[in-house]
């Protein structure tokens, strides 16, 4: 048998520049990969920014909506609340006096106007936890100091709902509230919001009780009322500054106007 004998091939080594070309040929690769990758990232967090910003804006306009609103309601409670006052030591059982009684106190009493932020699109930013997409501190502050401040705004209409109570409590002791059906003596028509000057076509009066210490209550708990209701309007009138200052800073930062 012929056996056949291969040539033995002898490889040339391959000189040091070329394993070092090569070497450089991946790094350069993975390197671009991974700038790619960080660059498609980037991209993506701040289209997601830029949406969670927009949610953002859209809540914090209704709020200021809202917020306009509610102060312009409690403003005018406070105003039936103050007319109701200067009622006190005046013969309640006079035709003009006695209607004014009851229409100061049915509209400063039992009006209770809140306000509930519309927290949405914060809630959804802390909950998934896109609330590190927001690159600027400042605007990470302002949003979690809003959110502190809206509840506290809540303590305070817990305290001023607690006051309305004991006030209704109070009217209910003092008046007849069958009188409410006879919209003769309580037609919104009939007060003038410009001048708040009252008028009415009924000169019949209604009931009103002649225990002193009733009606010392009733007009207690009513100046309470009002100097929580200022007080509350005045929150609320810093939540609608606060509210207009972030909204100014978001269109700053991220260039809406």
């Amino acid at each position: 048998m012929e056996v056949h004998h291969h040539p033995q091939l002898h490889h040339q080594p391959k000189p040091w520049k070329e394993y070092l070309l090569e070497g450089l040929m991946i790094f350069i690769a993975v390197t671009m990969g991974f700038f790619a990758e960080s660059l498609r990232e980037y991209f993506s967090d701040r289209e997601k920014e830029k949406q969670s910003i927009e949610s953002v804006l859209r809540c914090l306009k209704t709020d200021t909506a809202k917020l306009n609103s509610i102060i312009a309601g409690n403003i005018l409670q406070v105003k039936f609340i103050d007319s109701l006052l200067a009622l006190k030591g005046k013969n309640l059982h006079d035709s003009l006096t006695n209607h004014q009684f009851y229409f100061y106190a049915t509209n400063g009493l039992f009006v209770d106007v809140y306000f509930k932020s519309n927290d949405a699109a914060m809630q959804q930013l802390k909950s998934s936890g896109m609330l590190r997409l927001i690159r600027k501190q400042k605007i990470i502050d302002q949003l979690l100091q809003y959110e502190i401040d809206s509840r506290d705004l809540k303590s305070q209409q817990d305290d001023h709902y607690l006051y309305a109570q004991k006030s209704w409590s109070a009217l209910d002791q003092v008046i007849d509230e069958s009188s409410f059906m006879d919209s003769s003596k309580f037609n919104l028509s009939e007060y003038n919001y410009d001048n708040q000057t009252f008028r009415y076509s009924d000169p019949e009066t209604s009931y009103i009780t002649d225990d002193p210490k009733l009606i010392r209550l009733l007009f207690s708990n009513a100046a309470t009322l009002g100097v929580i209701t200022k007080l509350y309007i005045s929150l609320l009138k810093g939540q609608q500054e606060e509210a207009k200052s972030i909204i100014s800073s978001l269109n700053a930062e991220y260039h809406y106007e």
